[in-house]
C-alpha cells in the first residue's frame, strides 16, 4: 500500500511549526496530506507564497474560536476517504482534533510532535496535554532535547528526539554586500538582523530597544511580518531610532536575507527550537538570543551567545560584543553536526511505518 501521511496543523500561516509540516509533506515519500484546522486553502495560500509545492495538497476546515466537537467527527470522515497510513499533529489542538479522529478513522500510526515546552509550564494545558495523549496515545516526537524532557516530566510519557533540521544547500554563506545591495540596504555599517513573526511572543519590542543603546552605526532589520508591526515602528519613533529599523516585511526568499546581516538576533519570550536561529548560522551569521526554549541547544556555543530572558541590556551588550569580535568558530560547523534536514526527514519516515524499533 502506498504511503500518505497526513500533517496537521492549527492554522497554514508562516512560521516554524507550519514549515516544518510542510517540508514534511513535500519530502517524505507518498501522495501526502495537510490539514490546516483554521482557514480555507484558497486564501491561506494567497497569504503565504512561501507555501510551496505543499499548496495543491492544503485543506483548510475552517474551524472558528472555542471548542468545536463536530470537527473531531468531520476530520474522521475525511481519514476514511483518504485512508492515510500515518497522522501527523503539530501542538495541542492538531492533537485533540486530529489525534481522535484519526483514531475514530482507525489510522494505523499516530505521531504527535512537540515543538516547544512554554506551554506546558501552564498547569492547565498541562493537563489538557496529558489527557489527550492518554487518550490518543501516540508515538511521540520532540524537536528539542527540552522538548522530550518536559514532555516526559508533564506526561510520563517518553519521546523520541527528532531535531528540527534545514537544508543546508540552501541556507548557505554568501556575500554580504551583494545581498545587502539586492535588499535595499546600505552596505557600509552593521546589520543587527532579526526573522519572524511580528506578535508579541517573539519580542521584537525588546529588539529596537537593545537598538537604542548600541553605536549610532548600528542598523537594525526586521524581515517578518504580523499584528505588531504598527506597535514597533511607534516604538522605533519613539525611542529616536526610526532611522536605523528597517522593516522588509514577509518574504519568501530568507536564504538570500540572512547573508546582508552582521549578527542574528533572537528577542523572543517564549521558543521551541526555532529554525531562524539555525538558518541564521547556516549561513555563518553569529546567533545572540534569549535563554528560551532550547535556545541553548541550537546556539554554537563557540560562536553565539545565550542571554538570561528579558535581560535588555544584557541584549544589546552582547549583540555589541558580537559586532565587535569575529566568532571563534563558523557557526555553521554547528548546524551542520546536529541540524540537517536530511537526518531529519529520514528519522520522521522511520515514525511513520506501522512497524517501528
Amino acid at each position: 500500500m502506498q504511503n500518505r501521511i497526513v500533517q496537521i496543523v492549527q492554522h497554514m500561516a508562516p512560521g516554524g511549526i507550519e514549515s516544518l509540516a510542510r517540508d514534511l509533506v513535500v519530502r517524505l515519500p507518498g501522495d501526502n496530506l495537510l490539514y490546516s484546522l483554521e482557514g480555507e486553502a484558497d486564501d491561506l495560500v494567497r497569504r503565504w507564497s512561501g507555501i510551496g509545492a505543499a499548496a495543491d495538497r492544503l485543506h483548510g476546515f475552517g474551524k472558528q474560536a472555542g471548542l468545536v466537537p463536530k470537527l473531531v467527527l468531520r476530520l474522521a470522515e475525511e481519514m476514511r476517504r483518504v485512508k492515510p497510513t500515518a497522522v501527523f499533529t503539530h501542538h495541542v489542538g492538531p492533537l485533540l482534533y486530529g489525534g481522535l479522529a484519526a483514531r475514530l478513522a482507525g489510522v494505523p500510526v499516530v505521531v504527535h510532535v512537540e515543538h516547544d515546552v512554554w506551554h506546558l509550564q501552564n498547569t492547565r494545558r498541562r493537563g489538557i496535554v496529558a489527557a489527550a495523549l492518554h487518550l490518543v496515545r501516540p508515538r511521540l516526537a520532540a524537536v528539542s532535547a527540552a522538548a522530550a524532557d518536559a514532555l516526559g516530566r508533564a506526561t510520563r510519557m517518553g519521546a523520541v528526539h527528532v531535531p528540527n533540521g534545514i537544508d543546508l544547500t540552501l541556507f548557505k554563506p554568501a556575500d554580504r554586500n551583494a545581498a545587502r545591495r539586492a535588499l535595499g540596504l546600505p552596505t557600509a555599517g552593521l546589520i543587527v538582523g532579526c526573522v519572524g513573526r511580528l506578535e508579541t511572543v517573539k519580542g521584537f519590542d525588546r529588539a529596537v530597544e537593545a537598538l537604542r543603546t548600541m553605536r549610532s552605526e548600528v542598523r537594525l532589520v526586521i524581515a517578518g511580518d504580523g499584528s505588531q508591526r504598527g506597535e514597533l515602528v511607534h516604538l522605533a519613533a519613539r525611542l529616536g531610532v526610526s532611522e536605523r529599523v528597517h522593516f522588509l516585511g514577509l518574504r519568501s526568499d530568507l536564504p538570500k536575507i540572512y547573508p546582508a546581516f552582521d549578527v542574528f538576533c533572537l528577542p523572543s519570550r517564549a521558543e521551541g527550537l526555532p529554525l531562524a536561529v539555525l538558518e541564521a548560522q547556516a549561513c555563518n551569521i553569529p546567533v545572540a538570543a534569549f535563554d528560551v526554549g532550547a535556545i541553548s541547544e541550537a546556539t554554537c556555543p563557540a560562536s553565539g551567545l545565550v542571554v538570561r530572558r528579558d535581560d535588555v541590556p544584557g541584549m544589546s551588550a552582547a549583540l555589541s560584543a558580537l559586532l565587535s569580535a569575529p566568532p571563534l568558530r563558523p557557526p555553521r560547523m554547528h548546524v551542520e553536526s546536529r541540524y540537517d534536514a536530511r537526518t531529519m526527514f529520514r528519522r520522521y519516515e522511520q515514525l511513520s511505518h506501522v512497524e517501528f524499533h
